[in-house]
């Protein structure tokens, strides 16, 4: 017989309003970056007119991606995981250290 798994609505509901919550702080910390850097996009020719919600709609985006990604990962069994976590741990830390060597220096960050 197949077991009933379900969400943990409240683990679930904390998740999204940390989420929202983030998106608010971003959307009011910059608003002015937000439209300065559109600014320059518009003078560059890449958009037609500057706005002030370039952080807020990537962060929208981003959000939108990780909400897909913690539904997939909530579909696959428990088990699934715990049997592939070495292989899973070592490949993350391949990739973690492909940063290091590969990665392209971006304002003193890789």
């Amino acid at each position: 017989m197949k077991e009933k798994r379900d969400i943990d609505y409240p683990i679930f509901l904390s998740v999204i309003l940390l989420v929202i919550f983030g998106s608010v702080v971003i959307s009011s910390v910059s608003v002015y970056d937000s439209y300065r850097i559109t600014k320059r996009l518009v003078e560059a020719g890449s958009i037609a007119e500057p706005n002030n919600w370039r952080f807020i709609l990537r962060n929208i985006l981003q959000a939108g991606i990780g909400l897909v990604a913690m539904v997939i990962a909530i579909k696959i069994p428990y088990l699934w995981w715990k049997k592939h976590v070495k292989t899973i741990s070592v490949i993350v830390l391949i990739m973690l250290l492909l940063v290091l060597v590969l990665g392209v220096k971006i304002n003193g960050a890789r």
